[in-house]
């Protein structure tokens, strides 16, 4: 197994713990974090960290499943599966079950992950809200 692929396993097993801290120690100072299907980015821990916080809050029971994950010496992508419940803003999806199924591009350097980029479908999502016809 190569040690980015443990990484990677202990960093998943950071955001099953829902654990802020433990997670912001596999990033870099400078972290390029973007989550596609929010459209929005963030660079460094103190910019992850309210994405994580309210990723947390607003999903009870997060739980993330990895099919599959592969990493190098430089580069990893890995396919997972976000179950949880909704708690987040929007009222009419409040306490309804959600799974995402998306891919992650991970980069790395230093023993840290310096580039993220997670690719998920929103609509699906949406869809499992009632808040879009299937």
């Amino acid at each position: 197994m190569h040690t980015n692929e443990r990484l990677l396993d202990d960093y998943f097993d950071a955001w099953n713990a829902t654990d802020v801290e433990r997670i912001l120690t596999f990033f870099s100072d400078s972290t390029y974090y973007e989550d596609m299907a929010l459209a929005h980015s963030w660079t460094g821990p103190a910019e992850i960290r309210g994405f994580l916080e309210e990723s947390f809050e607003t999903t009870g029971n997060f739980k993330i499943e990895i099919f599959r994950r592969r990493a190098w010496d430089k580069a990893g992508t890995t396919y997972w599966l976000i179950t949880g419940l909704y708690h987040g803003p929007i009222e009419a999806a409040k306490g309804k079950q959600m799974a995402i199924k998306g891919v992650s591009f991970h980069e790395f350097e230093d023993g840290k992950i310096s580039f993220n980029i997670d690719v998920w479908d929103k609509a699906n999502l949406l869809e499992q809200f009632g808040l879009m016809p299937g």
